[in-house]
């Protein structure tokens, strides 16, 4: 049963609350002052963004200038950081224990996010020992530059091919966001999530 039906959990919003590139952000602020002076490239690049002046995957890269100049070491030791400071009431409960249940019957379940795979993997393996397929930055010269398109909507359902193939089965898929309509095509059974509470779409 497992080897070949997959299930899919969104992050933010999903099993994690909030919206984690946010919060790192706010997180980051307090840890390095040198963050804040890459708020107006952010700001304006948000407005173009909001504006459709520039893409969603250019408006991600300004966004995470604010990790320039941060070895993959240093920003480990944050990340492992700003998830010991969360707690159970940072996380949505009932889909936890969902992610839980569905990995304990055998199926192979993975976190498919927009937000950076580095920020979420520790977190998610940590909790479920269970794989995340989300945007991926490359550490290039100072800067974290995206390595893929965002994995967002469409690219969710790329990605998650890519992974494990063109046919393979997606049995469930788990999800606040509109956004994730095309994975939720995919799947085989779709479950909306608001307010922590699951319903199926």
């Amino acid at each position: 049963m497992g080897d070949r039906e997959y299930i899919v959990f969104d992050f933010d919003g999903t099993i994690y609350s909030g919206d984690c590139s946010i919060d790192f952000f706010l997180f980051m602020l307090k840890r390095k002052k040198a963050v804040l002076t890459h708020l107006p490239v952010q700001l304006t690049c948000f407005v173009l963004w909001k504006l459709h002046v520039i893409s969603t995957d250019a408006f991600k890269q300004a966004y995470f200038r604010f990790l320039s100049n941060i070895t993959p070491a240093e920003l480990d030791a944050y990340i492992d950081d700003f998830w010991q400071q969360k707690t159970n009431a940072d996380l949505n409960t009932t889909i936890c224990e969902r992610v839980k249940l569905k990995t304990e019957e055998g199926y192979t379940c993975v976190v498919i996010t927009a937000s950076p795979q580095l920020i979420v993997q520790p977190l998610v393996k940590k909790l479920f020992g269970i794989g995340t397929i989300g945007t991926l930055l490359e550490y290039r010269n100072g800067r974290y530059l995206l390595a893929t398109p965002n994995c967002k909507g469409l690219q969710k359902v790329v990605r998650f091919e890519a992974a494990f193939g063109p046919t393979a089965v997606l049995k469930e898929a788990y999800s606040d966001n509109a956004s994730d309509a095309p994975l939720f095509k995919k799947a085989l059974k779709a479950f909306k999530v608001k307010n922590a509470v699951i319903s199926e779409s």
